[in-house]
Order: C-alpha cells, then sequence, then structure tokens
C-alpha cells in the first residue's frame, strides 16, 4: 500500500504539470524504445554490478516552440543479474526546452527528469525519487509526426542502485 502511495503522489505531481501545460500547447502522446542500464550493487553483498537491457517508455505531454513536458512511464523487462531477478519500474515527469536555432525540422534540446523509482532484487526492494538531465534532438517528419533522439542520465535515491543510463528513439503524435 505504501508503493501505491508514492506512486499515486508522483502521479499527481507530474499529472499536474503536464495538463497545466497541454491548456495552450499542442498535445501529444509518444512512446520510447532505449537502451537502458544501471550500475548497482547486490543487497546482501553489496557487489557491484551493470544490468543492461531494451526497455519501452509511454508518454503524454504537451509541446510549444520554447518548451515541452510530458509525463511518461518505462516498461522495462525483468532480467537475471549475480543469480537473482531484478525488476525495475520508473515514473517520470520531463521538461525540456527547445533551443533556438533557425531549422524548422530539427530542434535541439536540453531538459530535466523527476519521478519515481523503484528497484526489485530478488526479496530486497527500494523505492524513492529519482532525479535527472536529458537532452537530444526533434525530428519534425510531418505536422502531426516528430521523431525525438535522445540520452537521459538519473540519479535515483537508492541505496543500491547508483545511476540509470538510457539512450534511444522516440517517436510522437500531436494532436
Amino acid at each position: 500500500m505504501r508503493r501505491l502511495g508514492k506512486w499515486a503522489a508522483a502521479a499527481a505531481l507530474l499529472g499536474t504539470c503536464a495538463t497545466g501545460a497541454m491548456a495552450e500547447d499542442i498535445a501529444f502522446v509518444g512512446a520510447e524504445v532505449k537502451y537502458h542500464a544501471i550500475e548497482a550493487q547486490e543487497p546482501a553483498t553489496r557487489k557491484s554490478f551493470d544490468d543492461n537491457t531494451v526497455a519501452v517508455g509511454l508518454k503524454i505531454g504537451a509541446q510549444n516552440e520554447k518548451f515541452r513536458v510530458a509525463l511518461m512511464y518505462d516498461l522495462i523487462p525483468d532480467t537475471d543479474e549475480l543469480g537473482g531477478d531484478i525488476s525495475q519500474y520508473l515514473l517520470l515527469g520531463t521538461l525540456d526546452y527547445f533551443l533556438p536555432i533557425q531549422n524548422p525540422t530539427l530542434k535541439p534540446y536540453i531538459g530535466l527528469a523527476i519521478g519515481y523509482g523503484e528497484y526489485e532484487f530478488e526479496k530486497a526492494s527500494e523505492d524513492d525519487f529519482v532525479y535527472g538531465a536529458q537532452g537530444g534532438v526533434v525530428y519534425t517528419v510531418n505536422r502531426h509526426i516528430d521523431l525525438d533522439l535522445f540520452a537521459r542520465y538519473l540519479w535515483p535515491n537508492h541505496d543500491t542502485v547508483d545511476d540509470y543510463l538510457q539512450a534511444g528513439i522516440g517517436v510522437n503524435y500531436k494532436f
């Protein structure tokens, strides 16, 4: 029940930011495919290890010429490391600033991410807030479709996970 409360609080906070922006801007839904890596420590022995996988993210948000705000949920498949199962979940809110360049189809950006993450290794579990930075470039295919090439670095407030690294490509459909 405690986990559900943290998930709900993070979703409410980030959802409020995203829906506030949607009132005046262009709304979108999107999906990402990404390389997802963590540096962590096995809880019982504190032995360090890296875990790498391919993850999928789903997002909803709004954007204008200068900014983009989104709420994202990452679907990270369970993996097997050091003889134990690893499960990870991320719910992120992002705010991006589009760098002012004179190209209507390419929009580089830098941004911030904040959200909630859960990490489980066998029977040990940690969940807390996650903070990070991201950058990338958006390519406008047409009036409704954007392609997003990005990299994201996240610092969790966990004892066993040192950091998350994500890099990938996304597609956004604008309404």
